[in-house]
């Protein structure tokens, strides 16, 4: 999987930025077109068919239309100046954030999706319902630009869950697209015993997990270790979203692949849980591969 569709969000904000820097870079060594979406709400807007239409008339129609000519007009300026060379499509909206986000990445059959965060914490993290969380959802991939550190080149510690499954492999293989030349994978798998088994047969299905890990392991990491990257697998008993950002707490780590987000009520509340904690509380950048993408 290799981006050659990325679909940039972007507000003009200091998160934004951030967004644009990985998006840019990505697209910068995967050749890839990029699109740049600004949309804002003016309360008296609607889109259909790519195109915004007014539907009142007077002074809200005038300062909608002055809205978006100014905001095309900033949009291509900064599309000019951070993408020399990349080949960019401006798009303002007058609408709501992700859903034109979403929009455009269906129009334009993006692979990939990036986008910044507030990285807010707390109650007004766990409430947030953000821009992010909503189009990593619905879209094939979604970058969520969280860390201020350098990605020219590509990500130099790349951290990837696995369950083994078919999206976490095709987690693994975007991020051997998007790890610096010489940089590291570390591949992650968390599991643990039922609380309430006994100490006898929990030491008995420790031992053959263990071992079925360990083989579920193997062929993965011959297929992917093939670049100078360095490929790396370890296990942990833990809640994945505990042992992931137990991992992540070491403040290595530059970008997390992971795969969630099923398309059926259960997978998406077992594995799109996992999913939303990550991409709330990393310290770092998050992309998700949506399962059945």
């Amino acid at each position: 999987m290799q981006p050659t569709q990325v679909i940039i969000g972007y507000d003009f904000s200091a998160h934004s930025d951030v967004a644009l820097h990985q998006g840019l870079d990505i697209a910068r060594r995967t050749y890839a077109h990029v699109t740049l979406v600004h949309a804002f709400v003016s309360g008296v807007g609607s889109r259909n068919a790519g195109e915004t239409h007014v539907t009142i008339t007077g002074p809200w129609k005038a300062w909608c239309r002055r809205e978006m000519r100014a905001r095309r007009a900033a949009l291509v300026r900064v599309a000019a100046t951070a993408a020399p060379g990349i080949e960019v499509t401006p798009v303002v909206l007058a609408e709501d954030p992700a859903e034109a986000i979403i929009d455009v990445s269906g129009e334009v059959d993006a692979d990939l999706v990036v986008v910044g965060s507030h990285g807010r914490t707390g109650i007004r993290r766990a409430l947030l319902g953000s821009v992010a969380e909503k189009v990593a959802r619905r879209s094939p991939a979604t970058l969520v630009a969280r860390t201020t550190e350098p990605s020219a080149g590509g990500y130099r510690r790349v951290l990837v869950p696995t369950d083994f499954s078919a999206a976490a492999d095709r987690a693994l293989e975007l991020a051997t697209r998007l790890v610096h030349p010489v940089g590291q994978i570390d591949l992650l798998h968390c599991w643990r015993p039922p609380p309430w088994l006994p100490a006898n047969a929990a030491r008995k299905l420790r031992e053959s997990v263990t071992e079925d890990i360990v083989d579920q392991s193997i062929p993965r990491l011959a297929r992917h270790n093939e670049g100078n990257y360095h490929l790396d697998f370890c296990h942990m008993e833990a809640d994945a979203s505990d042992g992931i950002q137990r991992r992540l707490s070491d403040g290595i780590y530059q970008l997390v692949v992971m795969g969630g987000y099923g398309h059926n009520q259960l997978t998406r509340w077992f594995i799109g849980g996992v999913a939303d904690a990550t991409i709330r509380y990393s310290p770092c950048s998050v992309l998700v591969v949506r399962a059945g993408a």
